[in-house]
């Protein structure tokens, strides 16, 4: 069973981690991804019956006779900057070495892109909706906002910690973001930084089909 440790990192931070090998919807793809698999802890863990285990913020699968040496690089526990940073970036360092693997799709030569992460390739990290309906409850529950936070956060990325944006632009960034795969809500300018101002209210009624939408992949199209 995993368990989330060390530093919790603000989307906008994850999204700094990830700026010097993706950009745009990249970026915002990347930042999706981290919250699905670690939920932005950089400590991170999940082991396998086998000895095997998924590393650290990005979730870096690792072979049981590589534990000892990758583990420690990559994910870190400690809540001091000096310690955890260093692992954050040399994870998602190794995160875009499996994005950058050769590997063939549809007949054709490219790289992996996301393939190896789960939250991706299931829908979950580019879920739109707010909230999904349980079948154990039978009640709606609220999703992992892994998009929404990441449509906020890597807009706040640049006005934050790159200012690179004014808030007028870092906020059609995020509704740029926001149209292109189809979350609804409002987004607005709150206490400086980019903010969900408005979200759809808890259904109040069981979906039709008793199952209601579920994740698929989201490429934005």
């Amino acid at each position: 069973m995993g368990e989330l440790l060390g530093k919790c990192l603000m989307p906008r931070v994850t999204a700094s981690l990830g700026a010097p090998y993706w950009g745009g919807i990249g970026l915002l793809k990347f930042t999706a991804m981290v919250g699905s698999e670690s939920d932005h802890f950089v400590g991170a863990i999940n082991p396998y019956p086998n000895g095997d285990m998924d590393s650290g913020l990005c979730q870096i699968n690792l072979k049981k006779s590589e534990i000892s040496s990758r583990d420690p690089v990559i994910r870190s526990t400690s809540l001091d900057e000096k310690e955890w940073r260093p692992a954050a970036e040399a994870n998602v360092k190794a995160a875009h070495d499996l994005y950058m693997q050769p590997w063939t799709r549809d007949d054709k030569p490219g790289v992996r892109e996301w393939q190896p992460w789960y939250g991706y390739t299931k829908g979950w990290a580019m879920f739109p909706e707010w909230w999904i309906f349980s079948s154990v409850t039978h009640g709606w529950l609220p999703t992992g906002r892994y998009l929404q936070r990441a449509i906020a956060g890597v807009p706040n990325y640049h006005l934050v910690i790159a200012k690179d944006r004014t808030r007028n632009q870092a906020l059609l960034m995020a509704r740029d973001f926001q149209q292109r795969f189809k979350v609804k809500g409002e987004l607005g300018i709150d206490e400086g930084i980019v903010a969900w101002v408005g979200i759809p209210g808890r259904p109040t009624e069981a979906p039709a089909d008793g199952i209601g939408p579920r994740p698929r992949p989201n490429d934005g199209h």
